[in-house]
């Protein structure tokens, strides 16, 4: 489903289009606060569970399209390993220029690209409707008109829940259906339901945006997308005519009760689409999408 990158700090990332693309930073040097709160967690887990995992994946975003590195002032900065994501950070879910590379604290950047060009496309357009983005914001300003684009608010209450509660990938599956795996499916029909309606990703109550941290709002998006590209654009369009709660009831019932359809079968079978979208570590996304990936050879 993926092609898997690797990119070192003395490398020059290529010109490839890594748009639509997950990618995560690798640090491990562990010299920031965050990034040794994170490496210790993650250290803790791996060993509770006697799980083999890459404790250095910390931060998770989203490379956004082509479309948006206007942003970049000159052809050298855009040749210096930079990227437009869109990710959450302390100050909100929203748009940024970056070379992580760049970073005292990353020593490596881990891309993940979609192979079908319909499911990348699919989380172009995603992320496109639904993220704050900075430069569209400040022509919007410039030009005396309001944004319709909210910034949604980074969750430190999610982040300091997952340090502390340790969720593991393989914690949710179908023989063993609980109260909070069903909590978990109609979050995920939720934040499907807002994109297939072009909205931004909204509570569950849906009258304010929804609040994420970094990786969970990077795997959110990717798991929405992937199961939009499972539904198909002739049921995304018939779907589109109902309303959010609607929408979410269906693609529920599909998760957990219709075992003969399609969405039912791949998302049980497939470890990303069957994480916790809320409180998963980066060392576990990765897990699930390089199960999932072929890596690049240079």
């Amino acid at each position: 489903m993926f092609t898997k990158y690797v990119y070192a700090k003395n490398d020059t990332i290529p010109d490839i289009d890594f748009a639509g693309s997950i990618a995560f930073t690798r640090d491990s040097r562990s010299k920031g606060i965050v990034h040794k709160l994170i490496k210790s967690c993650q250290t803790v887990h791996s060993k509770c569970h006697s799980k083999t995992t890459d404790i250095y994946m910390c931060h998770g975003l989203i490379i956004m399209d082509d479309e948006t590195k206007h942003e970049f002032k000159n052809e050298e900065d855009r040749q210096s390993n930079s990227f437009v994501v869109a990710h959450g950070v302390f100050d909100g879910i929203r748009t940024s220029k970056r070379n992580y590379l760049k970073d005292r604290d990353v020593t490596e950047i881990v891309i993940y690209k979609p192979n079908d060009e319909v499911l990348r496309k699919l989380i172009i357009d995603n992320i496109g409707k639904s993220v704050f983005d900075v430069a569209k914001y400040r022509k919007c300003m410039n030009d005396g008109i309001v944004c319709e684009l909210g910034k949604a608010p980074f969750s430190y209450k999610d982040m300091i829940t997952a340090l502390s509660r340790f969720y593991e990938i393989k914690e949710y599956h179908k023989d063993h259906i609980t109260s909070k795996i069903l909590y978990s499916v109609r979050r995920i029909c939720y934040i499907v339901a807002d994109l297939i309606k072009g909205n931004q990703i909204l509570s569950g109550s849906g009258k304010t945006l929804r609040s994420f941290f970094c990786t969970p709002y990077a795997i959110a998006n990717i798991k929405a997308s992937i199961i939009m590209h499972i539904i198909g654009e002739n049921e995304i369009n018939h779907l589109k005519e109902l309303d959010r709660e609607t929408i979410t009831d269906i693609l529920e019932n599909l998760l957990v009760n219709k075992k003969d359809s399609e969405l039912y079968k791949k998302y049980w079978e497939t470890a990303l689409l069957r994480s916790c979208d809320r409180f998963i570590f980066s060392c576990y996304a990765c897990d699930a999408l390089n199960a999932l990936s072929t890596t690049s050879t240079p």
